[in-house]
């Protein structure tokens, strides 16, 4: 009997030992072939880096070949290339872009994955598709995921919209549905920056819109449209949008302005305490001294301004060489 359980015992143990290296075999070989794809992905992008780059810096219209396109991956590869190229050219440079992307099928192929998948990824897919320069294949299939579940979806639909027809930008931001939140101003702006969008303050400032007015705000923030302060000011203090006087404020402190009025000062204590924190941090490090916050915040955040002014100021040591 001992025997037997002993015999038993055996088979037992070696065959959980041998699961145990095959276990541990298969974990080694799945992490070489992991390492393998990274390692080929980062050469592969490397290699279509150069290509891309190549052809927008040549004088001459070069045929857009890529090798081992048809591969599995290769085509996710590309669009990442393409993707972060688009992001830092402009004019002509950006439309040699969507050429490579309609050549090679990129468009075709990111609107495939985002007709195949859900939710965040495909946002991910359309927000692709809407960094490299609209093509008339993608400007054609792109209205059906007007209507997504996924807001990110929405709005870089509408984005690849606006970006192919900028006539039509006021009218589609005014009749997006929802208010834009920042990162959507950001990206509303980058099409700005990148000369896709018109530049036109005080009429956005002026809509009954929120969208214009956010996004006329935060024109006026980022090219520092001193001509418009009085209009800031006004709104900062009457507007009855609370997000809207909040946007006009941070816009007037970005203009470096000043707000010795007995009007913002109102404004500012009547925000609550942690509005009145993140306040008093964006003037510190916006370069408004100690004694300015003072005189907004009074003593109650008195100390905690000078904090931050130490904080973001600090002194500049020139050590002469030796």
């Amino acid at each position: 009997m001992m025997n037997a359980l002993t015999y038993i015992y055996y088979i037992y143990t070696i065959l959980l030992a041998s699961t145990l290296i095959v276990l541990i075999a298969w974990a080694q070989v799945v992490k070489w072939r992991t390492n393998h794809l990274h390692r080929f992905e980062k050469l592969l992008s490397q290699r279509y880096m150069r290509i891309v780059t190549a052809i927008i810096l040549s004088n001459e219209s070069l045929p857009s070949r890529f090798p081992m396109i048809e591969r599995r991956g290769a085509k996710e590869i590309l669009s990442r290339v393409l993707a972060k190229v688009a992001s830092a050219v402009y004019g002509p440079d950006a439309a040699i872009i969507g050429r490579i992307a309609s050549d090679n099928g990129i468009d075709r192929w990111l609107l495939q994955q985002a007709k195949r998948h859900r939710g965040f990824r495909r946002a991910e897919y359309i927000s692709r598709l809407a960094s490299i320069p609209a093509t008339p294949y993608a400007i054609s299939r792109i209205d059906r995921y007007s209507d997504d579940s996924n807001r990110f979806t929405r709005f870089y639909a509408l984005i690849i919209r606006i970006a192919a027809d900028s006539s039509s930008a006021l009218r589609e931001l005014a009749e997006y549905p929802q208010p834009l939140n920042g990162f959507e101003v950001a990206e509303v702006m980058a099409l700005l920056r990148r000369g896709l969008l018109p530049v036109a303050c005080e009429p956005l400032l002026a809509s009954k819109s929120h969208n214009l007015r956010i996004i006329g705000l935060n024109i006026a923030k980022v090219f520092g449209m001193s001509e418009v302060k009085p209009l800031l000011l006004d709104i900062a203090v009457t507007d009855s949008n609370e997000s809207i006087a909040h946007e006009a404020l941070h816009a007037l402190i970005s203009m470096h302005s000043s707000l010795a009025h007995s009007e913002i000062a109102e404004c500012i204590h009547s925000l609550t305490l942690s509005e009145r924190r993140s306040l008093c941090r964006y003037l510190a490090f916006e370069g408004y001294s100690a004694s300015a916050l003072e005189r907004l915040f009074g003593n109650l955040e008195g100390r905690y301004a000078e904090r931050l002014v130490a904080t973001y100021k600090r002194r500049i040591v020139c050590i002469p060489q030796l």
